[in-house]
C-alpha cells in the first residue's frame, strides 16, 4: 500500500502559481510511490483529528492580516519542510519579532531542523535566528524537460504577464501570444480543476513556446525546467537570485500593479481556457498606460535598458538529480 502524504491546496488564493508548486510536488511524490492528499493552507493551525505528514513548500507571508496565526501548525501535522519561502526579508525588525520570530515559532522550527527552503533569502533569515536552514531551490525546477520533437515544433514567442510595450524580437513579429497567469475568480475553482488548468498551461508552454518573456517567477522556473528559453523581467528581489535565471529589470512606475499593463482593449485571452479575462480600467489607468508606453520605448530605443533577447535553453538535469536526492533524504528522515 502506498504511503499517504499531504500537500498544500490554496482555497483562498487567486494565483495560479501557488498551484503550480503543488502540481510539481504531486508528480514527484507519486513517482516515489506516495498517495497524495491535500490540506488548505489556511487550516494548518486547526485540528485534523488524525496525524498527517505534510510535504511543505510554498509561500508564507506574515502581517496582521495574513498567516500570522498559521505557525506553529497544529500538533496533528508532521511538517516536512522541503522548499518553503517566508516573505520576511523586507520587514522591519519589530515586525519580524511581532509576527513570526517569537519564542514559540523558533522552538517549533528548531524541532524540525534542518528547514529546507525555496531560496537563499529564506534560509538566511532563518539562520540569523539560529534555525538551521538550507537552500533547496524551487520545487518547480523539477518538471520534466520537453522532448526534442516538442522543442523543434515550438515556434511561438509567448509573453506572460508583461505589457505589450516591450520590444519584440523581429523574428516573432507575426508569431507571438499574450498570456496571463492571473485568472479572475481563481479562488472559486475546485483544487482538482486548478491542478488540471495549471498542467494544461504548462503543456501549452511546452508545445508552443520557442521563447518565453515573463514577469512571473512561476512561469520562468517551470519553463527553465522544461528547457524552454526564458527571459525573466523582474524588480530586484533576493528570492529570485538563481544561477540559471537570466533576470532583467522590469520597469514600472508609481508602484502600479503589473496586471494594469494590458492592451487598451482591456481583455486578455487565455488559450487553454478559451475565455477572456476582463480588466477594469479607469481614466487614470489609461493615461498611465500611455505615458508608460512612451517612457518604456525611450528606455529600450536608446539602450538604457539592455536585454539579451537571444536566450538559449539551460541544461539543469544534474541539478534536478541533486534536488531529487535531497527530497528523498528529507522523506527518509520522517
Amino acid at each position: 500500500m502506498n504511503k499517504i502524504i499531504y500537500l498544500l491546496k490554496y482555497d483562498h488564493s487567486k494565483n495560479i502559481w501557488d498551484v503550480i508548486q503543488s502540481l510539481s510536488s504531486k508528480k514527484i511524490l507519486e513517482n516515489l510511490w506516495y498517495k497524495v492528499n491535500f490540506i488548505d493552507q489556511n487550516k494548518l493551525h486547526k485540528p485534523i483529528w488524525k496525524k498527517i505528514k505534510l510535504f511543505l513548500n510554498g509561500f508564507f507571508c506574515f502581517d496582521d492580516n495574513d498567516f500570522s496565526n498559521t505557525f506553529p501548525f497544529h500538533s496533528d501535522i508532521i511538517p516536512i519542510f522541503s522548499n518553503i519561502h517566508l516573505e520576511l526579508d523586507y520587514w522591519k525588525q519589530e515586525k519580524l519579532e511581532k509576527y513570526f520570530f517569537n519564542k514559540k515559532n523558533i522552538e517549533y522550527l528548531k524541532k524540525y531542523e534542518p528547514i529546507w527552503c525555496r531560496d537563499q533569502a529564506t534560509s538566511d533569515i532563518l539562520n540569523k535566528y539560529n534555525i538551521k536552514a538550507i537552500n533547496n531551490s524551487c520545487i518547480t525546477l523539477l518538471f520534466n524537460k520537453r522532448t526534442k520533437n516538442e522543442a523543434q515544433n515550438a515556434t511561438e514567442l509567448i509573453l506572460v504577464d508583461v505589457d505589450e510595450y516591450i520590444p519584440i524580437p523581429k523574428e516573432y513579429k507575426n508569431n507571438y501570444t499574450y498570456i496571463t497567469q492571473y485568472i479572475n475568480n481563481w479562488d472559486r475553482y475546485l483544487n482538482k480543476t486548478k491542478l488540471q488548468i495549471a498542467e494544461d498551461l504548462l503543456n501549452y508552454y511546452k508545445k508552443n513556446a520557442k521563447l518565453v518573456i515573463t514577469s512571473r517567477f512561476h512561469c520562468a522556473i517551470p519553463c527553465i525546467a522544461m528547457w524552454i528559453p526564458v527571459i525573466l523581467l523582474w524588480e530586484n528581489n533576493k528570492r529570485l537570485k538563481q544561477n540559471f535565471v537570466d533576470i532583467y529589470p522590469y520597469i514600472h512606475f508609481w508602484k502600479r500593479h503589473k496586471t494594469l499593463f494590458r492592451k487598451l482593449n482591456f481583455s486578455k485571452n487565455i488559450p487553454i481556457l478559451n475565455i477572456n479575462i476582463k480588466y477594469w480600467f479607469n481614466i487614470l489607468d489609461v493615461i498611465y498606460s500611455v505615458l508608460y508606453k512612451v517612457i518604456l520605448n525611450i528606455l529600450y530605443k536608446f539602450n538604457i535598458i539592455k536585454v539579451n533577447w537571444d536566450i538559449k535553453e539551460k541544461n539543469i538535469e544534474n541539478f534536478k538529480k541533486e534536488q531529487i536526492n535531497n527530497i528523498i533524504k528529507i522523506l527518509k528522515w520522517i
